[in-house]
């Protein structure tokens, strides 16, 4: 991966604040560990107790939150592929095709989250992602968006 120029060194909160409407607290990335336009990202996310649902003692950090993750991901990958501007196209989630849940996040608990690029197309995408805590796999889902210009 060294050997790739399009990998850029990221400072992670502006780079996301930048590139992503979402804001506290449905903002599920707090940095970028890789970004390698036009093939993969790697996020993470640290779990507090405020991002949790549940009982507490079994409070957990639900599922709709991680397939977010992916698709926030899968917007900041879009953009460094492109270098388009946010400001002029708006990112549309299309659907999704699976979404499988292995295991649970927790208050405390890093999640790993990748979203890879499987096919491109001039104005959609198919993507895959996966997320791990402490390395196991939690989650993993295949899913598509389309990017259009924003109007006016």
């Amino acid at each position: 991966m060294g050997e790739d120029s399009r990998i850029i060194p990221i400072e992670s909160d502006l780079y996301i604040r930048k590139n992503l409407p979402q804001r506290y607290p449905f903002l599920f990335i707090d940095k970028i560990k890789l970004l390698e336009p036009g093939k993969t990202i790697a996020t993470i996310k640290n779990v507090t107790y405020s991002d949790c649902f549940g009982e507490p003692n079994k409070r957990f950090f639900p599922s709709e939150y991680l397939m977010e993750m992916f698709g926030q991901a899968a917007i900041i990958l879009f953009y460094a592929d492109t270098m388009k501007n946010p400001d002029e196209i708006v990112p549309l989630f299309v659907g999704i095709e699976s979404f499988d849940v292995s295991g649970t996040a927790r208050a405390g608990d890093c999640v790993e989250a990748e979203a890879t690029f499987e096919k491109v197309f001039s104005k959609a995408t198919i993507m895959s992602g996966r997320a791990f805590v402490n390395g196991e796999e939690i989650a993993r889902a295949k899913f598509s968006a389309a990017f259009v210009s924003k109007p006016g």
